[in-house]
């Protein structure tokens, strides 16, 4: 169980680390469609990302585990970029 954990313990700080690189660029891309007048929302994106997620995941598990990570996501990232 002690191995489970740390192999848990390692990829949850990947994922923090990660997630803080996301945010920092998200930020990024905020203050670029604000000084280009460019929508926060892009659908185009959105689907993109979906696309990926549909064609690299097999199980409708996974499928629907990482979607659902992922609206969360772009729902957070749309809130910090208005």
């Amino acid at each position: 169980m002690d191995e489970f954990r740390k192999s848990i313990d390692l990829i949850d700080n990947q994922l923090m680390e990660l997630l803080i690189n996301r945010l920092h660029i998200v930020k990024e891309i905020g203050e670029y469609k604000r000084e280009n007048n460019l929508p926060i929302l892009d659908k185009n994106r959105e689907q993109l990302i979906y696309d990926k997620i549909n064609n690299k995941y097999i199980s409708d598990v996974e499928n629907n585990f990482v979607k659902s990570i992922y609206i969360k996501l772009m729902e957070e990232t749309k809130k910090i970029q208005s």
